[in-house]
């Protein structure tokens, strides 16, 4: 009887143990809202100069699940926003016009990440998907206003911190890049090259 005695207590307390280090992380859904400066790489033009831009403004949503502690999966939204400063060595309102590129990335994301330490959690990811690029060009010879869905990607990193036991804040850096561009209206074409932006933003997640 006394013999029983030490293996009903390992018994008892091996899955109260293994269920206290599981306990450790419950997966969940999260959603994620950031936004920070965007800046855009200069874009050629086929045949012709590039594109020089302002620095601009991206805002992104996700929605995502936390499978792990080191893996999670969302979809991925937002717009960008950047207006042209020249257009090889020209100002663009030296002659009476502008341009406005909106960018639109609609991506599937995979987030890998190290466990927590003191609340701080670096990730890495990867995305991949489309980006819708809206064009606003406004000029004398004749304006183009639409709108080309291509193939995207990007990658990004960054560090967060667990606010709370439902919220987290981050700072992050992102790396868009899109395909080639094709712009129509009433037989005006603009051609351009594949986009890059890089982006630095602040992000709020909230679990649930």
């Amino acid at each position: 009887m006394k013999q029983r005695i030490p293996l009903l207590l390992a018994a008892g307390i091996f899955p109260l143990a293994t269920n206290a280090v599981a306990g450790d992380f419950v997966a969940h859904t999260y959603l994620n809202a950031d936004l920070g400066a965007a800046f855009e790489q200069k874009v050629g033009i086929q045949g012709a100069d590039r594109i020089d831009f302002h620095n601009g403004v991206r805002g992104d949503i996700a929605i995502g699940y936390q499978a792990t502690e080191w893996f999670a999966a969302e979809f991925a939204t937002g717009v960008i926003w950047n207006s042209a400063d020249r257009i090889g060595n020209a100002q663009v309102t030296s002659f009476d016009a502008s341009l406005d590129l909106y960018q639109i990335p609609i991506m599937a994301n995979f987030i890998f990440s190290t466990p927590s330490w003191h609340g701080f959690k670096p990730y890495l990811g990867a995305g991949g998907g489309g980006v819708a690029a809206m064009i606003d060009f406004q000029r004398p010879l004749g304006s183009i206003r639409d709108t080309d869905l291509v193939i995207g990607y990007q990658g990004f990193a960054g560090l967060n911190y667990q606010i709370s036991e439902h919220v987290t804040a981050g700072l992050g850096y992102k790396y868009l890049r899109s395909e080639d561009h094709s712009w129509i209206e009433n037989g005006v074409t603009l051609k351009t090259g594949g986009t890059a932006v890089h982006s630095v933003t602040a992000s709020v997640i909230w679990s649930f």
